[in-house]
């Protein structure tokens, strides 16, 4: 993760988007979606943008 912005939401809801670097070999966004989609009290992953460094 090299970084993270919050955004309120509503009702003391906070949304976080990380930036998450991974390599190009196999998964795609699978493994960063399941490791956040892991935590306790996350609702929903969903990823908003892929690109290529």
């Amino acid at each position: 993760i090299s970084r993270v912005d919050r955004e309120d939401v509503a009702f003391g809801l906070i949304a976080l988007f990380p930036t998450v670097i991974i390599p190009d070999e196999g998964g795609g966004t699978d493994t960063v979606e399941d490791a956040f989609g892991g935590v306790d009290g996350v609702e929903s992953v969903d990823v908003d943008e892929v690109g290529r460094i």
